[in-house]
Order: C-alpha cells, then structure tokens, then sequence
C-alpha cells in the first residue's frame, strides 16, 4: 500500500506550508480541513510543487462520522506515516464573555478534533509513524482572556502526553508543537478586537515555522524530538 500525510486544517495557513514542505520532501498528502473551496484552490496551488498525490476532504475534525469516513476511504489504499493534527479555533474574550458556542468552537476545532481524528487514523499507521500535535504555547500557560483556548490546548498537551506513553511499545512517535503567535491572517481577522493587524504581522511566518518543524522530523535513526517550543521575535 502507499504511504500518506494527513494534515488536519490544511487548507491555509500553517497546514498548507506543512503540506508544501512535506510534498517537497516526496510525500503524498491528504489535506482536511471546513472550506471545500479553499481546498480545492490550496490542492491547485500544491500540485505545481509536487508530482506527489494530492487528496482533499471537505468537513468538520468534531464531526464523528465525518473523520471515519474519511479514515475508512483512505484505508482502503494507503498507510499513514505522519499525521498533523493542526485544526484549531481561537475566541478571545474575558471569562464571563464565554457562551456555549465560543466553548464549542474551541474545543471541538482543537481538542475533540485531536482525539477523534487521531483515533481514528492510529489503525492506519505504520509501526514507525509519527504523529504531530500541533498546539500553541497558550498549552503551557494560562494567559489572561484565553480561558477557552488555554483549557482546550491544555487538554491537548495532556491527550499528547497520554498518547506517547500508550504508543511507545509500538514505536508511534508523538511529537508535541507548541509555536507562540503566528501571522496567519485568516486566524486573527476573526479577533481583531484581540490582535491588531499590525502586531500579528510581527508574529512568526508559516513558511518558517513549517520548514523548522518538518526538518526536525527527518534523518534521525537513533533520537526523535519530542517536544518542540517557538517563540516569536519580539
């Protein structure tokens, strides 16, 4: 069977420069994320960087029945050799502003998400594998007016740190990411009353931030890097 690279939020950001990097380096990706369109523009984009195979699909990492179906059409002709769990939601707000609904988005984007596509790609891996948990520094400490976004990326540190010593005697890596902010448009227009535009233009590049993480990922035979920390120009 072939081998392939599941990137969760793959459509833009820091998931479409990790799908580049990876693409370069000879792999085959499958890319995940809400906006089918957006897909269909980033696979369009991918294609002229890559002979390697392009796979897409359209729908929601909180969506049961949606990453099942996803994980049992790839079964059926490939093997995953890394996973990127990188889809993620930010709502900012004071901790009596938080609804049911910024809750929701938190932590089905980032959490519930992490866990369900994990669970179900982890039969498809192979034995030497390696799955990627990309968070956020908010998972190592509280920060003021992130209530939501530090309990769901703290549940993800802690579903990480669990799921490296369940898998360690079936030699899966799990590698936990923890970059501090970075310049993702898309991700701070939604919180312009938290991060003006000029101070997330100073935040680090996707493209840099995706090329240090995937180069940390290759030609070790006898160490894996478990935990990588970014942190941003001031």
């Amino acid at each position: 069977m072939k081998q392939i690279c599941v990137i969760t939020g793959g459509s833009k950001g820091l998931g479409k420069e990790l799908a580049r990097e990876m693409l370069v380096a000879g792999n085959n990706v499958c890319l995940i994320a809400r906006n089918a369109g957006e897909l269909q523009q980033t696979k369009n984009e991918l294609s002229k960087v890559s002979k390697c195979e392009i796979l897409t699909f359209a729908g929601d990492v909180s969506d049961e029945q949606f990453v099942s179906t996803v994980f049992e059409t790839l079964g059926k002709d490939y093997t995953i050799n890394y996973l990127f769990n990188n889809a993620g939601v930010g709502r900012y707000c004071k901790v009596e502003e938080n609804t049911r609904k910024i809750i929701d988005d938190v932590m089905n984007a980032s959490l519930i998400g992490t866990i369900l596509v994990t669970a179900s790609a982890r039969p498809l891996m192979k034995e030497d594998g390696t799955i990627i948990n990309i968070m956020s520094k908010a998972a190592l400490r509280g920060i003021a007016n992130e209530t939501a976004y530090c309990a769901a990326k703290w549940g993800q540190k802690g579903f990480t740190e669990s799921l490296r010593v369940e898998l360690a005697n079936r030699k899966i890596k799990v590698v936990g990411v923890y970059p501090g902010g970075i310049n993702t448009p898309t991700f701070w227009n939604e919180n312009r009353h938290y991060v003006a535009e000029q101070t997330s233009e100073r935040f680090m590049k996707p493209q840099e931030l995706a090329h240090a993480i995937v180069q940390n990922l290759f030609g070790k035979t006898s160490l894996y890097i478990s935990e990588l920390v970014f942190e941003r120009m001031k």
